[in-house]
């Protein structure tokens, strides 16, 4: 594989060596990926791997990962935003990966990725302060919030006013919205309302019911 000097897009399919077989591929200097997916892997043993991403930083705009998260330690975490950080051409960035992020975490990627067209994130807990970064996406017209989230009506107002022109006709999904303070029906219609009249956006603001879901739309159920 790292004789395919125009390989441009990879995809792992429940392979959990994945990381292992993609780590020198991404470290040959001949070969510039634009896309990469991952669906099944070990994050706690991809040191390797998440610095590897770095050397594609010219070329891929699109990533997405999801795999175990279990054993890994803060170095771990560190290393996966650093590297990320540095991916400053993607487009689409999907992280599929539950129970490792912090809002900082998060905002500290995608700061750092002002060409974002679709995003996926799942976090621990999501606030408001989040959405001030993600409004600021100039690009972005997909954004699926799967974290359990606690937004409040002024802080989705807030976010749907920071958006432009190319944000227009934007989806807007919060997956896992917090039932303790889950916005009621007017509210949800309000902002709407208003995202539809500011960029023609939609809004999908579904309640956690103990299950996350994936980017489709489909329960996963973890055994």
């Amino acid at each position: 594989m790292r004789n395919c000097e125009n390989l441009q897009r990879i995809s792992f399919s429940k392979l959990l060596s994945a990381n292992a077989i993609i780590t020198p591929l991404l470290l040959e200097h001949k070969i510039r990926l634009r896309a990469l997916e991952i669906d099944n892997y070990v994050l706690k043993d991809s040191r390797n791997f998440h610095q590897a991403l770095i050397h594609q930083k010219e070329t891929l705009n699109f990533l997405s990962l999801s795999g175990e998260t279990d054993g890994m330690f803060r170095d771990d975490v560190d290393i996966v935003i650093d590297s990320l950080k540095q991916l400053t051409e993607l487009r689409v960035l999907r992280l599929l990966l539950q129970e490792v992020f912090h809002e900082e975490h998060l905002i500290a990627i995608i700061s750092n990725l002002p060409s974002l067209e679709e995003l996926y994130i799942s976090a621990l807990e999501l606030l408001d302060r989040l959405l001030e970064f993600v409004g600021k996406l100039r690009n972005l017209r997909s954004v699926t919030l799967a974290g359990i989230s606690k937004f409040t009506l002024d802080g989705l107002l807030e976010f749907v006013a920071l958006l432009g022109p190319g944000n227009q006709g934007i989806r807007v999904m919060i997956d896992m919205a917090d039932p303790d303070t889950l916005l009621p029906d007017d509210q949800v219609a309000l902002v709407r309302e208003t995202l539809a009249e500011k960029v023609g956006g939609t809004l999908e603001y579904t309640p956690w019911r103990g299950m996350p879901l994936d980017p489709h739309g489909m329960l996963n159920v973890f055994i």
